[in-house]
């Protein structure tokens, strides 16, 4: 093991305690609103602008309406139509409030997989505390648009998920909970079209509260997906806008990465008005360029190793092989890790994008994607390549995190992410 990656994880973290407090939370009653799959969505980033009328359609109170609201007539996202639906939802008994603060175990399960973490509202830190660890860096515009939207309806709409490596901190406590003698059956079943099974159970027993929040205190957290809310949440508690006691935590799912390992996937990229044979002879000497061939896109992601890019304008496709690490480390701005250094992502945004493609890795031309199809159509679309990547290693993720270090922007896609809508929770009421 390498010197820095024994510094950043050994000894306890400088600041602390970590708390994740109860909270009563708001659900939606299915009473009203019938198979909860219909009103509950996927987190606000990976909709999408062409995704939200689809979950509009879906039902009268999809959630969609409170995290990417729209007044009629505006494209941009309204948190005053928000707040608006949320006070309506609430008077009319579509969410309901439960009446004692919980933390609540929640459970996705596909075929064979299954996830399960601690849903609560956590404390905030400082980056330098070393408690809540971002691994990546941020859009000013997006903390603020979040911010507006939480600040706007006085509530924390979706959780944000957080890892942490207990090696069984809190296992027996959750297993006992969900499926030990005596164990409750959960207040919440729904599955939805993907083929996942969503289950919710609250707990609420003073005792075994204590239990959990002694056991997490000394705990490690890296925000594996929600870092622009994480930061609105910070930027809320520092305005003081909000009563101290809502403003000193957020909700956030709380997932241990040993016991139910997560999914991490790359984030691609698609870069407009730039000409296949003209990136590759860009690259010449840095790297070895290899055809494609026939093969699917898709075939060639899935078999996407670190240092190997594929590029595709649609119609070829070609995979770059490094073959010049020191000579491409050289692009990169000095005082980073070794780890960091490593990155694929980290090569495209300091030495591939702005120094060999001239482009800016947040300009413009430079669009995120999650699914690599998406990228591909934009590059057809707009006479340019699509740029897939591979994931970095968690070790990595959590390396960098610890060595006080953030990744380029959108550089890691963390699965599966908390369903939107299973529980929601109110700032000042």
């Amino acid at each position: 093991m390498s010197a820095e990656r024994v510094s950043a994880i050994s000894g306890p973290h400088p600041a602390g305690p970590l708390r994740l407090h109860p909270f009563r939370g708001v659900r939606y009653d299915t009473r009203r609103v019938g198979d909860l799959a219909a009103v509950t969505c996927p987190p606000y980033d990976v909709i999408g602008p062409e995704g939200t009328g689809a979950w509009e359609r879906a039902h009268p109170y999809n959630v969609v309406r409170l995290i990417l609201p729209h007044a009629a007539g505006d494209e941009r996202p309204s948190p005053q139509v928000a707040a608006s639906r949320l006070s309506q939802w609430l008077a009319t008994g579509v969410l309901v409030r439960d009446g004692e603060p919980a933390l609540y175990v929640y459970e996705q399960q596909v075929g064979d997989s299954r996830h399960r973490g601690l849903l609560g509202t956590v404390s905030l830190h400082e980056r330098d505390e070393g408690v809540i660890l971002p691994h990546e860096d941020v859009f000013a515009g997006a903390v603020t648009g979040r911010r507006d939207l939480m600040a706007a309806t006085r509530a924390n709409l979706e959780p944000i998920l957080l890892l942490n490596r207990g090696g069984g901190t809190i296992d027996a406590i959750l297993d006992a909970a969900v499926c030990g003698p005596g164990a409750s059956e959960p207040q919440v079943t729904f599955s939805t079209p993907d083929g996942t099974s969503h289950r919710l159970w609250r707990l609420s027993d003073p005792q075994l509260l204590t239990d959990i929040s002694h056991r997490l205190a000394h705990q490690r957290l890296l925000i594996a997906d929600g870092h622009h809310r994480y930061a609105a949440y910070l930027a809320l508690r520092d305005e003081g806008a909000l009563p101290p006691h809502a403003a000193a935590s957020g909700l956030a799912l709380v997932v241990d990465a040993d016991r139910f390992a997560p999914h991490l996937g790359g984030i691609h990229r698609s870069v407009s008005a730039l000409e296949l044979d003209w990136a590759l002879s860009a690259t010449a000497g840095a790297f070895s360029a290899s055809c494609g061939g026939e093969e699917p896109v898709t075939n060639l992601l899935r078999d996407t190793a670190p240092g190997r890019f594929v590029l595709t304008d649609g119609e070829r496709t070609v995979i770059l092989t490094d073959v010049d690490r020191e000579r491409l480390a050289a692009g990169i701005a000095p005082g980073r890790s070794a780890t960091w250094r490593s990155l694929d992502v980290a090569v495209l945004h300091e030495v591939l994008l702005p120094r060999m493609w001239g482009a800016d890795p947040e300009g413009d031309r430079v669009a995120f994607h999650h699914d690599a199809a998406d990228a591909v159509r934009r590059a057809r679309a707009t006479r340019g390549i699509a740029v897939l990547l591979a994931p970095p290693a968690l070790s990595d993720v959590f390396t960098v995190s610890q060595l006080g270090e953030r990744m380029p922007r959108k550089s890691t896609s963390f699965g599966p992410k908390p369903r939107t809508g299973v529980v929601l929770r109110l700032l000042d009421r």
